[in-house]
């Protein structure tokens, strides 16, 4: 098995050097991979050009940054130490099935322990945050037996995922998501996923609370294959948020819930397909909702829809065999107007 040293040792030499950079890694399975240094402009780390490459997990270590990881097959998943900042995950096939699979596909590190609404234990020990990480145009399946999430964010700000197609989630007792929240953050952009053939939550923000988050043009699609009755988007405690163009029709009901949070909340929901979506008012400041120009399958039981909102068991898409569920017709250009197709996810050679 080739050696990662070199390369290891390639990538922190750089950080004193200015300007972008590439270190390319010939064809080969590799150990586990840890990229370092606090780099003045981006460094892409990524296989010889037309050149497969396999890593058994790669690790950004704390405070590391611009660094991107791109175009290998990961096994064991990425870790993204506290501190790190402008760190771009993106085009690579990471499988939890892999030799080494294990955890989450793609996990920021750090702990909030003042955060308002996490977990608490003793001795818990405050770490900075992640900044700016992008995860994007990667497909990230096989997680959930003896692992966990396909993403999982902790205490993070300025985080964008986009483009990813997140499949094969299968809870076994891990309480296994797509994208799962903890210690809270802030700037969060969910976006252009593909989520399908799951058994897990699609989108889930708990245990911290949270501030700007965007959930826009999103596919979500039979994410309940197990029938366990899960919801596929559920938001606790977040403020300014907006979820937008999304098609949901995963099998799974969307919920937004307020149970004692730190921050006013307000919520606005337009255009949206989704099969049933609620608001829970538990304790603490309630969602100001703004909602309108959705439709539903089931009727809303938790507040009165929109004026431009209407209740269709039975909407037209233009083809489902092939996953392409774009309405037919679409002139208030409601849910995603994009299908899988159109996109590459994974390697991509080049």
């Amino acid at each position: 098995m080739p050696s990662l040293a070199a390369a290891e040792a390639k990538v922190t030499q750089l950080a004193s050097t200015e300007g972008e950079a590439v270190v390319c890694l010939p064809a080969g399975d590799y150990g586990a991979l840890t990229l370092s240094g606090s780099h003045t402009a981006n460094l892409t780390v990524e296989p010889n050009p037309g050149s497969l490459a396999s890593l058994a997990g790669a690790t950004v270590a704390a405070d590391a940054s611009n660094i991107t990881i791109h175009n290998f097959s990961i096994g064991g998943g990425v870790s993204i130490g506290e501190g790190a900042s402008h760190i771009a995950i993106d085009h690579n096939d990471i499988d939890g099935e892999a030799p080494g699979g294990h955890g989450e596909g793609v996990e920021t590190l750090g702990v909030n322990c003042s955060a308002a609404g996490a977990p608490r234990y003793e001795g818990c020990t405050s770490t900075p945050a992640a900044t700016y990480i992008t995860i994007s145009g990667n497909r990230i399946h096989g997680y959930g037996q003896g692992s966990e999430d396909a993403i999982h964010l902790n205490n993070w700000h300025h985080v964008r995922v986009t483009g990813n197609d997140l499949y094969n989630l299968q809870e076994h007792g891990n309480h296994t998501d797509a994208l799962q929240s903890v210690w809270g953050g802030s700037d969060l952009t969910f976006d252009h996923n593909y989520e399908h053939d799951n058994q897990s939550q699609g989108f889930f923000l708990k245990d911290g609370d949270v501030s700007n988050v965007l959930v826009a043009d999103n596919l979500f699609l039979r994410n309940n294959d197990e029938g366990l009755e899960e919801n596929n988007i559920q938001i606790f405690n977040t403020a300014e948020l907006t979820i937008s163009n999304n098609t949901s029709w995963a099998g799974q009901g969307d919920i937004l819930r307020a149970e004692g949070s730190s921050l006013p909340l307000t919520a606005t929901v337009e255009h949206n397909l989704g099969e049933v979506f609620n608001v829970l008012h538990e304790s603490g400041p309630e969602y100001k909702l703004t909602e309108d120009y959705d439709i539903f399958r089931e009727a809303p039981w938790t507040f009165t829809p929109g004026a431009h909102t209407t209740i269709l068991k039975s909407p037209s898409f233009i083809d489902s065999s092939v996953d392409d569920y774009r309405l037919k017709p679409n002139p208030n250009d409601i849910g995603v107007d994009w299908a899988p197709s159109e996109f590459v996810y994974g390697p991509t050679g080049n």
